[in-house]
């Protein structure tokens, strides 16, 4: 039987450390609220009495598969359908390879008589740890379905968000290609071809932009092999740097300073940390495991290592609003709100509604950056093929004048 050591607070403050055998970390939850006590933190040993360790999965399964599954066996648990026949029945209709695979395997383990929780945690890699955490509190509680829910409708806002996301880069990511291609295609199949007109010039009839324009154009068309290899290059030796921990620091540091995209990322940040968190903390999970798992969540690295230092400051006797101030990254609001949450007692449901208010806040900052963007980047390309039919026109009218 699994080993858990654990540090809890009974009602008149005290710090209680134990160790306890039991079947699962859910099993825990409930056994130390049974006992009046409330769990700060706990770790579970393997079987030589070493801290095992818990790493963070981000999942092969999509997000959108995840909701959908959820979602499913949530149904499904409600209408009375016993756990072994739901996913049976989801095994039945699903047509993707990769998700008709884990089914399998997961039925099998159910099937056996194991907790689903167990047959998830099995599947390496395939769950998220914030599923597992929290199926393994809801069957403990007996609120199984009650959880399915709340993960499905977590995976749905984080879809959303996502997709949110995706779509406000899109539109500028277009016309940034477009004025791209435009502009090479005036250089290399366009412009070439009046070079021979401009040959008959003297040099001083040239304008010194076209002098500039052909030389441009005529070593992308020589030497094209290296345009090409930089464009692959630079992206590919940024992306190795980005995935150091030092480089990883810096851009994650960057998004949080960047106009524009500085404040949205903010938000973002603070929609996962309330989202998952709220989550994590109504199914039952402790304060200090569930600020762990959302550290991994934010996708933020600067974020997660301020993080790492509200654990701490919580484990002095520091107060959750207290310690979240410290996250400059986090907007002020919402250290107010979790202070609210914690005085009146309802942490989760002040959480979840905080996040929806900056989902909103989310999506208004991205509408604002792409009307602001939107007249930049047509300017912009406007004004860069303007430059080069320009630089094109100038020397044929001294031509035509030269001819006449």
């Amino acid at each position: 039987m699994p080993k858990f050591q654990y540090s809890a607070k009974d009602a008149a403050g005290a710090l209680v450390k134990e160790t306890l055998d039991i079947d699962s970390e859910g099993g825990l939850v409930a056994a130390i609220r049974e006992r009046g006590l409330y769990l700060i933190d706990y770790k579970r040993l393997d079987k030589e009495g070493t801290f095992s360790k818990d790493l963070f999965s981000g999942g092969k399964l999509g997000t959108k598969q995840l909701a959908v599954f959820c979602r499913q066996i949530s149904a499904m648990l409600v209408s009375g359908v016993s756990l072994v026949k739901s996913i049976d029945i989801l095994y039945q209709q699903s047509y993707d390879k990769k998700m008709k695979n884990m089914l399998q395997k997961l039925y099998e383990s159910v099937q056996k008589g194991e907790l689903l929780s167990e047959g998830l945690n099995k599947q390496t890699g395939v769950f998220p740890e914030i599923m597992i955490s929290m199926i393994e509190s809801g069957e403990a509680s007996g609120t199984l379905d009650v959880v399915m829910q709340k993960l499905a409708a977590q995976f749905e806002a984080d879809l959303k968000l996502r997709n949110k996301l995706i779509s406000s880069v899109t539109y500028p990511a277009i016309l940034v290609a477009l004025c791209v291609g435009i502009v090479a295609l005036l250089m290399v199949v366009v412009l070439p071809t009046f070079m021979d007109m401009f040959a008959g010039l003297e040099e001083d009839a040239v304008p010194m932009v076209t002098r500039i324009l052909i030389g441009i154009s005529e070593a992308l068309s020589t030497y094209w092999y290296i345009a090409l290899f930089i464009i692959i290059a630079v992206p590919a030796v940024l992306n190795a740097y980005f995935k150091t921990e030092s480089g990883r620091l810096f851009w994650h540091g960057a998004k949080l300073q960047l106009p524009l995209f500085g404040p949205i990322t903010s938000r973002v940040v603070a929609v996962r940390f309330c989202r998952t968190f709220s989550t994590l903390f109504s199914s039952g999970m402790a304060m200090l495991p569930a600020l762990e798992i959302v550290g991994r969540v934010v996708s933020n690295q600067v974020v997660s290592d301020a993080l790492a230092g509200v654990r701490d400051d919580i484990r002095k006797g520091v107060s959750l609003s207290q310690a979240v101030s410290q996250v400059s990254a986090f907007p002020p609001m919402i250290y107010s709100m979790i202070s609210i949450g914690e005085e009146s007692g309802t942490l989760d449901s002040v959480l979840e509604s905080t996040a929806r208010y900056f989902d909103d806040e989310v999506e208004n900052a991205v509408q604002r950056m792409v009307t602001f963007i939107e007249p930049i980047l047509l300017i912009f390309m406007g004004a860069v093929v303007g430059f080069v039919v320009l630089s094109i026109m100038l020397p044929m009218m001294s031509l035509m004048q030269s001819i006449e």
